[in-house]
């Protein structure tokens, strides 16, 4: 496992971040593989609770929304979240506002540091200019949703931030789980929220005939076509970690395994040259439902 730090303020964090895993064995399977960063929003807090047992307190780094940081605090027996994310203002609220909670849970010890999530150019560099310690933009980033490249990274870059890619897998369409055009049993396309909602956009045989074909470009990289996604977004310097989840400690262990993976030129241009007009870079999309 390689680490990276977060921002020019921030901890170092594990390249692999794992968000939401809802089993103690794949917590555990993800600590023996190095990884030290856990995203949370506060479900399956039993089973990380159980899955960081045994491990000392300083050798992790627990991320929470800002939303339920006092539940997330009770939930995992700790006193402090490394870093809380924040969600984008919207248009009725001020920057200066939004950040008024997590700067007063910095001030009680409850909180380290500050992710900002899905916010604009224009936001964090805004947010920048307060006494907040603002270590991290953080923005969905994988092979097809390609907008935070020159938006919330860019911006992040500027101010000296680092950057959390989420769902860099695009919820398991570019593992391959959806190639043929039906929704296996348990799988996110399933599930009636937002998330699920994105990923039945995106299971048009235009994107998916695509998708398809990276197999054969992640097999001559000696990799499972999860594994390239994932090395994919770490090739982009400017991304600190990718979020992963897994429903069994071998996801967690084949994910893993992406952490330094250096990608040749050629594969990278094959990748772009394969999605093609499936890529996704209109600047206008910033925190938009990924189509």
């Amino acid at each position: 496992m390689e680490y990276r730090k977060l921002g020019r303020s921030g901890p170092a964090v594990s390249e692999i971040a794992f968000g939401n895993l809802v089993d103690a064995a794949c917590v555990r399977a993800a600590i023996e593989e190095g990884v030290t960063t856990f995203l949370t929003d506060g479900l399956a807090l039993d089973a990380l609770a159980e899955g960081i047992a045994g491990t000392p307190r300083d050798e992790l780094i627990l991320c929470g929304s800002a939303v339920s940081v006092h539940d997330i605090l009770r939930g995992l027996g700790t006193d402090h979240l490394d870093v809380v994310t924040v969600p984008r203002p919207d248009a009725e609220t001020a920057v200066e506002e939004i950040l008024g909670a997590p700067a007063d849970l910095v001030r009680q010890g409850s909180v380290r540091h500050v992710a900002l999530a899905e916010w604009t150019p224009e936001q964090i560099a805004e947010a920048a200019t307060f006494d907040v310690p603002i270590v991290a933009a953080q923005a969905y980033y994988s092979m097809l949703w390609r907008v935070p490249e020159t938006q919330s990274m860019a911006a992040a870059e500027r101010a000296g931030l680092g950057h959390i890619a989420c769902a860099p897998l695009d919820h398991g369409l570019l593992t391959g789980k959806y190639n043929d055009g039906a929704v296996p049993d348990g799988s996110r396309a399933q599930l009636p929220d937002a998330a699920g909602e994105q990923v039945r956009r995106m299971l048009r045989a235009e994107v998916l005939d695509r998708v398809e074909l990276l197999a054969g470009v992640a097999a001559l990289a000696g990799l499972t076509p999860a594994q390239l996604a994932v090395a994919w977004v770490l090739q982009n310097e400017i991304v600190t970690a990718a979020v992963v989840g897994a429903t069994s400690p071998a996801q967690v262990r084949e994910n893993c395994a992406a952490s330094g993976t250096a990608l040749e030129l050629d594969t990278l241009i094959q990748v772009d040259s394969l999605l093609g007009t499936a890529i996704q870079t209109d600047p206008r999309l910033t925190g938009a439902p990924r189509l």
